[in-house]
């Protein structure tokens, strides 16, 4: 009889040497405690990295509980997200970003929350909480917050996105393009199942703030915001608008 585990935490990194010995902290804080173990898996996927991150993987996980994977080319979130479904020994799978973590002392809640949810949810999402925000970046995350809670709007991988793996393994990859994944993946959710298949849980994902510090707080918050607006409208050169992101500058777009 196969042994199922509640949860399956899917963590992509590409180029994030400078976070992977915080990321190895995190982790091993969890794994210590015997009651977590048993419950949940953790997964890290480099998709593609150049740098020194398969490196620092190894160093500090190729002994430990973790599973490391490596894609030598870059696949997409979802891509990696849905070939780790594919493993039918999970009921949930958990997309959390490398640079965000949700407190230690709070995952045996969201256990016990998925563990009593009846057949009918088929994702959850999680508040959000900035790491050492100032006020702006507080109303902003506010918000988003608001505009999940009660609009059911639009919902980010920062979310941390918690899927029936039945349900994110019969996706087709190729529905979702590779700019926005998250974007077009709850889209599709709400598409298909309706907005009663998705939950807000109480408890709040912890978000690392660096690209509202490198670029400044106002300026992110409105670019992202121009993005979105530019989704809604069905702007289609992802290839723009994924440039555009990382370069934050808005010639990328014409």
């Amino acid at each position: 009889m196969t042994s199922y585990k509640l949860l399956h935490i899917v963590i992509p990194v590409k180029n994030e040497a400078d976070t992977i010995e915080q990321l190895a902290g995190y982790l091993k804080g969890i794994l210590q405690t015997q009651d977590l173990k048993n419950q949940i898996s953790i997964t890290i996927v480099n998709d593609g990295s150049t740098d020194e991150t398969e490196n620092l993987l190894r160093k500090n996980f190729e002994h430990s509980m973790v599973n490391l994977k490596r894609n030598p080319i870059s696949q997409g979130v979802f891509t990696t997200l849905h070939d780790e479904s594919l493993n039918n020994q999970y009921k949930w799978t958990m997309l959390l970003p490398c640079d965000c973590c949700l407190p230690a002392h709070k995952i045996p809640n969201l256990l016990s929350s998925l563990e009593s949810l009846n057949h009918e949810k088929s994702i959850c999402l999680l508040y959000k909480q900035y790491l050492t925000p100032g006020h702006f970046l507080k109303i902003y995350s506010f918000l988003q917050n608001l505009s999940l809670c009660y609009l059911k709007t639009f919902a980010f991988w920062t979310n941390g996105f918690i899927l029936r793996t039945e349900y994110l393994a019969g996706v087709s990859r190729g529905s979702i393009p590779f700019f926005a994944e998250d974007y077009f993946l709850f889209k599709k959710i709400k598409r298909e199942l309706g907005k009663k298949t998705i939950l807000l849980l109480p408890l709040s994902i912890h978000v690392s703030a660096r690209k509202y510090e490198k670029d400044g707080v106002f300026k992110r918050s409105l670019y992202n915001v121009l993005i979105l607006l530019l989704l809604i409208l069905k702007y289609k050169n992802y290839s723009k608008l994924k440039k555009f992101y990382h370069s934050s500058s808005v010639f990328e777009l014409f």
